[in-house]
């Protein structure tokens, strides 16, 4: 795993490159990294993209987003209904969405980038007999997590064979932990696959219309004005 420190060169989503160009004392930080509980550090950097400096935190992992893990890889291993395909920890980016497309004038997705050190990844076949009209399903799934705050990011989750509600018990799975250990799950409804942009509103409606099933909605962070799409099972 590589360590992420000053004179790393990183790539958002977008492949856009940019360069860790110095660590900033706390002192220095925004006001809402200082309130991130899994942030570590905060690096200055210059975004090739837009030519602009910009703050990039460090999340780490915490306590409670290794308890989470442990946990979520003890039901992977135990369960009958998981078969581990791969299972690693890795540095790496995610963003912070802040408007989706159709809210901006020019149409634009905003994020904010933050990285981390410690992006769990795992591949999993999940066999399930009580899925969609009982029939006996099997698909491969992909799941990533990383730290945020006081709980855990849901980066992405991938499901192989779609509309027969596996997707719906993999969250669940996620949400029994969560609940168990008091650790919040945080995640943004919005598509990670390529779509079409006029089609942008109506997948974030219809993923805001599933993730709302599971109680999961507008977190503190989208009520403190930090982060407008991040979702949780937790809101206060």
């Amino acid at each position: 795993m590589a360590k992420i420190e000053v004179g790393k060169v990183l790539t958002d989503k977008s492949g856009n490159k940019f360069e860790l160009v110095i660590e900033l004392p706390k002192e220095n930080w925004a006001t809402e990294f200082k309130s991130y509980q899994s942030v570590s550090k905060v690096f200055g950097v210059f975004v090739n993209e837009y030519l602009q400096k910009s703050q990039l935190p460090l999340h780490t992992a915490t306590k409670s987003f290794k308890s989470f893990i442990k946990e979520f890889k003890k039901l992977l291993k135990v369960s009958d209904f998981f078969d581990v395909l791969d299972f690693t920890t890795k540095s790496g980016t995610f963003d912070e969405m802040m408007f989706y497309g159709f809210e901006s004038k020019d149409g634009q997705v905003k994020r904010r980038i933050h990285t981390t050190d410690s992006i769990v990844e795992t591949s999993f076949l999940f066999h399930d007999n009580v899925s969609k009209n009982n029939l006996y399903q099997s698909s491969k799934v992909d799941v990533a997590l990383a730290p945020f705050d006081d709980g855990v990011l849901l980066l992405d989750i991938n499901v192989q064979n779609k509309g027969v509600g596996i997707g719906h018990d993999i969250i669940d799975e996620l949400i029994s932990i969560s609940e168990d250990l008091d650790i919040p799950l945080y995640l943004i409804p919005y598509p990670s696959e390529n779509y079409k942009p006029t089609d942008e509103k109506k997948l974030v409606k219809k993923l805001e219309s599933f993730y709302s099933k599971f109680y999961i909605r507008e977190s503190k962070w989208s009520k403190r004005g930090y982060s407008p799409k991040l979702w949780s099972n937790y809101h206060s």
